[in-house]
Order: C-alpha cells, then structure tokens, then sequence
C-alpha cells in the first residue's frame, strides 16, 4: 500500500509504503475494503500515525479475506494483532509511533 499525504503549507508530500501482510489461502474478498477502513479509523480514533493506521487497515484486511462471507464474524484481536506486528515491527496497536517515511517534493 502507498498513501501519500499532501502538506499544503510547505508543498510537499509525505509518502509511505505500508507493507501488506501475507495471507496463505485467500478464503473470500468480499469486505476487505470495509475491512481496511475499520482499522485504520480504528487507529486513527487512538491518536496513530497515518503509516500505523495503513498497517492496521492492512492487518484487518487480511484477517477479512481468510474467512468466509463479507462480515469478519470470527476475527479477533489477537489475529489482526499477529498481522500487524511484523509490519510496524515493534510490540502492538498501542505502541509508539513508527517513523516508515521518506519526503517527496
């Protein structure tokens, strides 16, 4: 994932490659969209940074597509969890900030 974040202030943008988990067998698409948007709001609500908000997005996306049917029924914590620490590589959601960014003028 590549989310690039525009300072209108300075005219420059901050870009950010945001890993994205591997899923061995990939179950049902149907709401990892949805799914993304749930955990990066998730962690945005929590005060994270955008690069952590987009790994969050990513973990719950991926936890989506391993089970069937649209709704995440059977997801829990603990497996977004072990999503997302190797792509922050530090502890867990409650960790500081990671510094993932490069500038682009």
């Amino acid at each position: 994932t590549v989310v690039g974040l525009r300072n209108p202030a300075s005219k420059s943008t901050t870009i950010f490659e945001v890993p994205v988990p591997r899923v061995p067998v990939v179950i049902d698409p149907t709401g990892a969209g949805d799914a993304f948007d749930a955990g990066y709001i998730a962690a945005m609500l929590r005060g994270h940074a955008p690069y952590e908000c987009c790994a969050m997005g990513n973990a719950t996306a991926a936890c989506s597509i391993a089970v069937p049917g649209g709704r995440g029924t059977g997801i829990t914590v603990q497996q977004v969890e072990r999503h997302y620490r190797p792509l922050v590589k530090w502890g867990t959601f409650r960790g500081p900030a990671l510094a993932m960014s490069r500038r682009a003028n």
